[in-house]
């Protein structure tokens, strides 16, 4: 395999002051109040990666690759929703008669959060207006039965992945991403009928999206953690949604077409481990569908 070269030879005399600072947070070394003593600090950071470089080469291969990995993944666009609230349903057989016989390891649930962000464009009205700024706050009046139909609903949900439940039932969990006023108004009782909708649009195009057919006799799931979130890795609700990173294309602000379905396949569901990527619900800035 390549060389593994000391921080001293990697750095040279450019070693900067903050990749100092987060070898030394990774090792729990404490950091000085004293800006002054951070050069000594940082001199002593790095005699203890050259150290670890060479009485423990694998052990100081990793730490490297993690903080090179920590550096690229917080410069790449992403985004961190907040939860509106989740439910469960059951995945039905291909052709939606019968009853679902799964092969063995295949999912038979499927758990959606639906999450928000304001990098999603809020919904058009009739008019292709927008019914809020950027930030929910009504610019139209819509009332409840206004907004349960005929308005356009920008969306994005992640690729399917994969957990057990605690029952030890194969499940898939999908996030699907509205613009904070759809989950506002999911919150308010006099928009209930809204917010089925919404679920439907949901459940919609996580078909259109993955060739599934879903059961809508869903179950939504009390709020608990952060609105009942499912984290979908290790079957606990999480303190914070999964982080969303947008495609190339959507990073550059490029529109993505829905991709065409590929009926070759009849087990075709796309599951996917690691964190959830946006697919072809047209990303961050619109796609989606009506309500209703």
């Amino acid at each position: 395999g390549a060389a593994i070269l000391p921080v001293a030879a990697m750095a040279g005399s450019g070693r900067s002051m903050a990749a100092a600072l987060r070898a030394a947070k990774a090792s729990g070394m404490p950091i000085p109040e004293d800006i002054g003593k951070m050069g000594k600090q940082a001199e002593q950071i790095w005699k203890m990666l050259d150290d670890m470089s060479a009485n423990d080469p694998r052990a100081y291969r990793k730490f490297i690759e993690a903080q090179t990995d920590a550096d690229r993944r917080t410069r790449e666009p992403h985004l961190v929703p907040s939860a509106a609230f989740s439910l469960h349903t059951l995945i039905k057989p291909e052709d939606g008669d019968g009853p679902y016989e799964p092969e063995e390891g295949d999912p038979t649930r499927l758990y959606v959060n639906v999450v928000c962000h304001k990098a999603l464009q809020p919904p058009l009205d009739g008019s292709d207006k927008p019914v809020s700024d950027v930030d929910g706050n009504d610019l139209i009046a819509v009332s409840p039965a206004m907004a349960g139909t005929g308005l356009q609903i920008p969306l994005a949900l992640t690729q399917p992945r994969d957990f057990t439940d605690d029952d030890g039932t194969p499940c898939l969990v999908v996030d699907v991403l509205f613009h904070p006023w759809v989950g506002a108004k999911c919150g308010m009782d006099a928009y209930s009928a809204f917010k089925m909708s919404i679920v439907e649009l949901s459940l919609k195009w996580i078909e259109e999206e993955n060739d599934l057919k879903l059961s809508r006799a869903y179950k939504l799931l009390p709020a608990a953690g952060a609105a009942g979130y499912v984290d979908g890795f290790d079957g606990a609700d999480g303190a914070q949604c999964r982080t969303f990173f947008p495609s190339e294309e959507e990073a550059n602000g490029e529109r993505q077409k829905p991709k065409e379905k590929d009926n070759s396949d009849k087990r075709r569901r796309r599951r996917r481990k690691g964190e959830p990527e946006l697919v072809t619900a047209g990303g961050a800035g619109g796609g989606g569908g009506k309500a209703g």
